[in-house]
């Protein structure tokens, strides 16, 4: 396989929505070569793949510099559908002459360029040589999925994805922290910190009783809701002698896990006991608890509201009369590959000893022809992430249900919360259909596009929107210095924090003191400023010559340039120009206008 060498460039900010701008990670590469050594049937079965999911036509995607963008796009989506849609129409607004893509996390960026241009080249390979056609398409989706794989270690979840567009497509800027995936969403004083549906605003204390079972039963009782019963136990002797008390069946379930892990439901013998003892004992203590009857019903709340309720299933199949156990199951997978949102999560296995287990119940091997219209469960629990499946069922849930959901998030403190309520009927009161709430989670998986907009909705409730005003001065000091005095004087005047980037010295000023912090430049200190949650409003210095460096700033309130007619000319072809509204670009102006534009705009965020 050919070697071609690709080096990364500086970020590009182009438009999302007017003035507000997101980067595209720019690589310098030779595509001419890459234009000679990749087949045109490699490109097209590349693009009929990627462009399938979202009705794209494949031929638009022929041309090397596009393909690799497309490609990245589904590298860095974490096989999300919606995801890799947003991406592509991100990055088809925009025709640069260079191979570059739109991206939502720096050190995703980072990685995903170079994957791409050696996963076309090993697909190219496959394509080229003597394979069926058959065979090569499989062999190009385990390539995708080979090299996805390398990426989904650095990528947010799809959950942090569909929030930080979310925020993108309200003109709220994001940034990404650290090597975790915690993310900024907003600047300054209008920021918040989110990280795998955790906030800054998630009481620490909450998720520790969330997180272990018991104590979050415990809390639940004594308030007075419906949990039910269970023993905390760490032998099996232990197990046992609980099970004798709480009496068959049962559920058995580590102490301290989420995503239905080492899970078993219905246990009806000490046989059976003894079995899921097995699959939750790795994972610590585990909880022995009676059994409820009904069927398994999250309820998201967020910020003390029932947003929407689901309803989920266990895995099944149905016989036809013809087809093996295993054949079914087999159509299972197959099936849940190709749904847009089931396909990021495993399916049952035969190689699963827990449905083994439960075939073995139900009399079954792999080889049983199940007879038509018979349901088969998989497995006994029902969530996704071991198989399952949802049906909203938000509209014919009984308020009292809801209620019921918003308390328990109450009592237990969190403001985003998955509540899960096993109940027969879910359009009627809880008091009447009995049942009980068998779990509360912190961090919920997002199962509606509705909980993403109610997230962001609590986020930043009204007058917050994520930004504050920023200005930049672009010059020297000498001739700017007196715009900063003004600048700072009304500020002060008014009574704001506010904080500024001047001559290399980064400066936070609030109840009449200041923080001063020196740098190496205006994008060292950037960050800085703009993490501060005392910064109401933002100026950053910039020389003519700062301007190539780049800053990360999604948008830009006002702009004055100070400078010679040569300098003005240059900063007018750059792409800063892009982040601010026309009306908005001061050049040479007077300090009085200087004032009364600054004056007007910070009125302006005052009222918002």
């Amino acid at each position: 396989m050919s070697k071609v060498h690709i080096k990364r460039k500086k970020n590009i900010w182009l438009p999302l929505s007017g003035t507000f701008c997101t980067p595209f990670a720019v690589w310098e590469i030779d595509c001419k070569l890459l234009d000679e050594l990749i087949s045109i049937e490699s490109r097209r079965q590349v693009s009929r793949l990627l462009t399938k999911p979202i009705n794209l036509d494949p031929d638009s995607y022929l041309e090397i510099k596009r393909l690799l963008a497309l490609i990245s796009a589904r590298l860095q989506s974490y096989d999300s559908d919606d995801v890799f849609d947003w991406f592509v129409g991100v990055n088809s607004k925009h025709d640069h002459q260079s191979f570059c893509y739109s991206f939502l996390d720096e050190k995703v960026a980072s990685g995903v360029g170079p994957l791409a241009v050696e996963l076309l080249l090993k697909i190219n390979s496959v394509w080229s040589g003597e394979n069926q056609t058959d065979l090569a398409q499989s062999e190009t989706i385990k390539l995708f999925q080979l090299y996805q794989k390398q990426i989904d270690h650095l990528a947010p979840s799809e959950s942090a994805m569909r929030l930080l567009i979310e925020a993108k497509e309200r003109g709220i800027p994001t940034r990404r922290h650290s090597d975790r995936p915690i993310y900024q969403l907003g600047f300054g004083a209008q920021k918040r910190l989110i990280s795998n549906g955790y906030t800054n605003s998630t009481s620490q204390l909450a998720t520790t009783i969330a997180t272990h079972k018991y104590l979050a039963a415990r809390v639940m009782r004594e308030s007075g809701l419906p949990v039910p019963f269970h023993f905390v136990v760490s032998t099996i002797d232990q197990a046992k002698k609980a099970a004798q008390e709480i009496k068959y069946p049962l559920v058995l379930k580590p102490a301290s896990t989420d995503k239905g892990i080492g899970v078993t439901v219905d246990i009806k013998t000490e046989e059976e006991l003894t079995f899921a003892w097995s699959q939750a004992r790795p994972y610590g203590n585990v909880l022995v608890e009676e059994m409820l009857r009904g069927f398994d019903h999250r309820l998201h709340v967020i910020d003390g509201k029932c947003i929407y309720v689901v309803k989920r299933l266990p895995p099944y199949v149905i016989g036809n009369g013809s087809d093996s156990l295993e054949r079914l199951i087999e159509s299972y997978k197959t099936q849940r590959l190709s749904h847009p949102f089931y396909k990021k999560y495993p399916s049952p296995s035969l190689t699963d000893p827990v449905v083994i287990s439960l075939l073995g119940k139900q009399n079954l091997s792999p080889s049983t022809v199940i007879e038509s219209g018979k349901v088969v469960l998989l497995r006994s629990n029902s969530n996704i992430s071991t198989g399952g499946v949802f049906e909203d069922v938000t509209s014919m849930t009984h308020p009292d249900n809801m209620l019921l959901a918003e308390r328990a998030a109450r009592i237990v403190g969190l403001d985003n919360a998955g509540i899960d309520l096993i109940t027969t009927d879910v359009s009627k009161p809880w008091l009447e259909s009995g049942g009980g709430i068998c779990e509360i989670n912190p961090t919920p998986m997002f199962f509606l596009e509705t909980g993403y907009k109610a997230f962001m909705d609590y986020l930043f409730k009204s007058p917050r929107t994520g930004r504050i005003p920023i200005v930049l001065l672009v010059g020297n000091v000498v001739n700017l210095r007196s715009y900063l005095e003004a600048a700072v004087k009304l500020q002060e005047m008014r009574d704001i924090s506010f904080g500024y980037i001047f001559d290399c010295e980064l400066n936070i000023c609030s109840n009449g003191g200041k923080f001063s912090l020196p740098g190496k430049s205006s994008k060292d200190l950037v960050t800085g400023l703009l993490t501060d949650e005392f910064v109401r409003s933002a100026f950053i210095q910039v020389g003519f010559d700062e301007l190539g460096g780049g800053l990360d700033l999604d948008y830009i309130d006002l702009i004055v340039a100070i400078g010679t007619d040569r300098e003005i000319s240059l900063f007018n072809q750059s792409e800063w120009i892009l982040r601010c509204d026309p009306a908005e670009i001061l050049t040479n102006p007077s300090l009085q206008q200087f004032q009364r534009n600054l004056d007007s705009l910070l009125m302006n965020s005052e009222t918002h």
